[in-house]
């Protein structure tokens, strides 16, 4: 799988989608999202996605099942702190290139209202930023906090603890 890198400058914004395997709602996002994801432009938005699942095998089938190409991760403790209690699912977020939350939607949006996400998209001619030397290979990281991801685990091979900052994939 495809590593995650820490661009060095950040210049996009950030989708981040928190969803579950059991919900109905965050399926029919999902399928927006990997349609927005396949459409965008290289080096235009940051994306990762979160589920809350307690198995993380069920949510890498579910996964491998859908045909999902989009970054995910798993919840963990120190994420959960830093994002507060989840009261609802599937919740959307759109954090800036200094990741200030410049959208937020708890709940099910619309295909019109996904396909409206594309007006956060970074589009320029500029190379895409460096990756730092932190990186990992993971099936799906684990931990998003606001100034990115640091796995714990991977899904891949599950009991491996992996030590770095690693972010969004830049698509």
């Amino acid at each position: 799988m495809a590593p995650y890198a820490i661009p060095v400058n950040n210049t996009k914004n950030t989708l981040i989608q928190v969803w579950a395997t059991w919900c109905p709602f965050c399926k029919k996002q999902n399928a927006y999202l990997e349609k927005l994801y396949k459409e965008l432009p290289p080096n235009s938005l940051n994306v990762i996605t979160i589920s809350i699942d307690k198995n993380p095998l069920l949510a890498k089938q579910y996964m491998e099942n859908n045909q999902y190409t989009f970054p995910a991760a798993m919840m963990t403790p120190e994420l959960q702190k830093s994002m507060g209690k989840v009261k609802g699912i599937p919740i959307l977020i759109i954090l800036d290139k200094n990741n200030k939350i410049i959208y937020r939607e708890i709940g099910e949006i619309f295909p019109e209202e996904y396909a409206d996400l594309k007006r956060y998209l970074h589009l320029s001619e500029e190379p895409p930023a460096a990756a730092s030397p932190a990186v990992a290979s993971v099936g799906m990281a684990t931990s998003v906090p606001a100034s990115g991801i640091n796995p714990t685990e991977s899904l891949a091979e599950k009991e491996e603890l992996i030590d770095g900052k690693v972010a969004p994939r830049q698509r």
